[in-house]
């Protein structure tokens, strides 16, 4: 964690020489993980969300419509990455 500090100070005076203004209310510093687009960081790895992964089991198996192809497809592709054997 030390060495994350010294990261953390360094980005910051670099922001404070370019005149850069962070948002307090959006910036969230040494956190152990982080929730960006879909997946989580952390120092075990790289998941999606649960709630993208329970989307992907609890859809319906007999598809109607092309809408419905469609979203599972795009559920599938975004995190084809995390799920093993996907091609088969």
């Amino acid at each position: 964690m030390d060495e994350h500090k010294k990261h953390l100070e360094i980005v910051c005076k670099k922001f404070k020489n370019d005149e850069i203004i962070l948002s307090s209310n959006k910036i969230e510093l040494e956190k152990s993980e982080i929730d960006y687009l879909g997946i989580i960081l952390s120092s075990t790895g790289i998941i999606l969300q649960p709630h993208i992964t329970t989307k992907i089991k609890e859809f319906p198996k007999k598809l109607q419509t092309l809408k419905e192809l469609r979203n599972l497809l795009g559920l599938l592709n975004y995190g084809r990455q995390f799920i093993k054997n996907l091609s088969k």
